[in-house]
C-alpha cells in the first residue's frame, strides 16, 4: 500500500479515535447525571434506573473495545504491518480498509472468525 493511503488511513483513525472518545466521554457524564436510587419513588423505577445503566455499560464497554482496535491500528501503521492480515498473513483488500480501518483480518478469515471463534 502506497504512503498516500497510509496517510490518509492514519488520518481517518485519528477522527475516529477522536470521536470514539467523545462518546465515551458522553456515557461517563451520561452515568454520573443519573437518578440516586434512592431518589426512586418504586422498585418499577429502581428496575428502570438499573436497566438504563446496563444498557449504558454495554454500550462504554462497546466504545472501549473500538478505542482499542483504532489503537491497535495506529500502532500496525507506525509498525508497518497495517493492512496485513493477522491470521493469515496476506494483505487486506484496501477497499475494506476504507470502509473498516480497524480491520485486522482480511474478508476470507473475518468470515471464518465470524463462525468460529475458536479458529482465532
Amino acid at each position: 500500500m502506497d504512503q498516500k493511503f497510509m496517510d490518509q488511513q492514519k488520518k481517518t483513525l485519528l477522527a475516529l479515535k477522536a470521536e470514539t472518545e467523545q462518546d465515551l466521554q458522553r456515557m461517563h457524564d451520561n452515568q454520573t447525571e443519573g437518578i440516586a436510587e434512592g431518589e426512586a419513588a418504586n422498585q418499577e423505577e429502581v428496575a428502570v434506573i438499573n436497566t438504563m445503566r446496563q444498557t449504558d455499560m454495554a454500550e462504554s464497554e462497546h466504545f472501549e473495545d473500538q478505542r482499542r482496535a483504532i489503537d491497535h491500528a495506529l500502532q500496525a501503521i507506525d509498525e508497518g504491518s497495517y493492512g496485513t492480515c493477522e491470521r493469515c498473513g496476506q494483505p487486506i483488500d484496501p477497499a475494506r480498509l476504507e470502509a473498516r480501518p480497524s480491520a485486522t483480518f482480511c474478508l476470507t478469515c473475518q468470515e471464518i472468525v465470524d463462525a468460529q471463534p475458536s479458529a482465532w
